[in-house]
């Protein structure tokens, strides 16, 4: 499985701290569909990424509120990671 990094497609900073998991990790997943048209044919959804990391940014989150995106493509990109 390829994932792009954070530093890969250009995540700013977090703007505050991140609470990283307890000791037992989540034992489930959540889907969440962003609800915007994003164009299915593109080969870089970085831009896409920073925007809703930045739009998260400025409506009271300390950084992108996913652990991780999937882009149409199937190309997953960082957002928090698997520990915060």
């Amino acid at each position: 499985m390829n994932i792009v990094s954070r530093d890969q497609w250009g995540a700013a900073a977090p703007i505050g701290p991140l609470d990283a998991w307890p000791d037992s990790q989540p034992t489930s997943w959540t889907i969440h569909y962003e609800g915007v048209d994003i164009d299915p044919g593109l080969s870089d959804y970085g831009d896409t990424v920073r925007g809703i990391q930045q739009y998260h940014q400025t409506h009271g989150y300390y950084d992108i509120a996913y652990n991780f995106a999937v882009a149409p493509n199937g190309v997953i990109y960082e957002a928090r990671g698997w520990d915060n």
